[in-house]
């Protein structure tokens, strides 16, 4: 048998190649879990309001300031909405507070505070784009659930984030009322898109983030969120799927593997199998399973299985230059373990593409949105893993022709916004 005969049979025997993905019955099951997530009935989706719509103009000449509170820096711009378009007129770029050492929440926002006195009094509208576990409030502010990505910050349990950061500023002497709106990055991508596109004939937006972690957001019919109680009168409403909590993925023997070995065993398995997070680690344990199968050589065998990590971007630097210097390719000899191993690589990086491609394609399902091609929707994607992986662009691409193209009879094209989330978090406050 042939190399890449080999490493097809043993990904196919583990449940781990992508024809292992049963694609509409994944997406089936995605849109089922999107109605029941929307019905408030058990779900492993889990379909937030974001109590914001991508419907409206801004007015010309208006000014917004974006705060972009992200996991590892704090953004904040000045923006201008001008002949149909956000310009960024300033901006500044400092770490996170709390990311270096732990603070008090008091301390947290009056850094951030801080560093908005410089444009603070060149708008009323504020919006605040909040990269954390928030519930967002109908009165467009968001309640702190957690926060993620190593930041500490004591004694900010349930605060409401754009009140504490309003109260901040109060007692920094800004005495001009603001209107704030908080969202999610994800709502705030969507919204970069719809910004941009403002104009075009296009049939919506769908923000899609593919780095670290994995989730999608899109517009919905407000008669449509039954769970939703009084206070939005809007008629649509931008939802956060959590699209990696879903766990109704056709998963393979390595899958579980990876899986018990998390501190969320059973939950975040579409992230699991797809998100920058986990990809990595993903594919090395399912190269040490091939090398305790015999699918690679003893000699390499034993140095894969010596391997405590192996990071995504090793993996990408492997598949673009298999003889360059990437930790892989310096363990390899022989052809034919090259191919196995680039044959492992990519195909898992194919089934995240069919995966991503699959929760796309269940979202225009559900909104029966894309009919026409010269009225496309536009997938609005951020994430290293989207962007930088070898080859991922260029598969989900693949996949988006052969089944929402060509089965579903739809059509969508994939862009990418500049500066998403600042540009997002003005528009969000320019016309909510």
């Amino acid at each position: 048998m042939i190399a890449t005969e080999r490493a097809d049979a043993f990904l196919t025997d583990n449940g781990m190649h992508p024809d292992c993905v049963d694609f509409e019955k994944c997406k089936n099951a995605f849109v089922s879990d999107m109605t029941n997530g929307l019905e408030g009935k058990p779900s492993s989706l889990l379909m937030i309001p974001a109590f914001l719509s991508a419907d409206g103009q801004a007015a010309e000449g208006e000014t917004a300031i974006a705060v972009d509170i992200g996991g590892t820096n704090l953004r904040i711009a000045l923006t201008r909405f001008y002949k149909g378009a956000i310009e960024i007129l300033d901006a500044d770029e400092s770490p996170v507070p709390g990311l270096q050492n732990e603070i008090t929440k008091e301390a947290f926002f009056y850094e951030i505070a801080e560093r908005l006195l410089p444009v603070v009094h060149e708008s009323r509208r504020i919006g605040v784009c909040f990269s954390h576990a928030a519930e967002i409030l109908p009165n467009r502010d968001g309640r702190l659930i957690s926060f993620s990505k190593e930041i500490r910050v004591t004694g900010a349990e349930g605060m409401e984030i754009t009140r504490e950061l309003s109260q901040t500023l109060f007692r920094m002497g800004i005495r001009d009322k603001k209107n704030y709106v908080l969202l999610n990055d994800t709502t705030a991508v969507l919204l970069s898109g719809a910004a941009a596109s403002a104009g075009e004939a296009c049939d919506g937006c769908i923000g899609f983030v593919l780095g670290t972690g994995m989730n999608l957001c899109y517009t919905e019919k407000t008669p449509e969120i039954k769970k939703l109680k009084d206070g939005y009168d809007g008629d649509t409403m931008i939802i956060n799927t959590e699209s990696g909590y879903f766990t109704r993925v056709p998963g393979g023997v390595i899958d579980m593997e990876l899986d018990s070995l998390t501190a969320n065993p059973g939950t975040h398995l579409l992230e699991k199998s797809t998100s920058g997070r986990y990809l990595g680690q993903l594919i090395l344990l399912t190269l040490k399973k091939a090398a305790s199968e015999g699918v690679l050589s003893s000699a390499v065998g034993e140095e894969i299985q010596a391997l405590k990590e192996l990071s995504l971007s090793d993996i990408s630097d492997f598949l673009s230059d298999m003889r360059g210097g990437s930790p892989l390719s310096c363990l390899i000899k022989e052809e034919d373990e090259r191919t196995v191993l680039t044959v492992i690589a990519d195909r898992l990086i194919e089934r995240c593409a069919k995966l991503s491609v699959m929760s796309v394609a269940a979202v225009m399902e559900k909104t029966d949105t894309g009919r026409r091609p010269d009225k496309p929707v536009i997938i609005i994607a951020e994430g290293s893993t989207f962007h930088k992986l070898f080859s991922f662009k260029e598969k989900f691409g693949e996949y988006m022709r052969l089944y929402i193209n060509e089965r579903q009879r739809r059509y969508c094209r994939v862009e990418k916004v500049e500066n998403a989330t600042l540009l997002g978090s003005s528009f969000a406050a320019l016309i909510n």
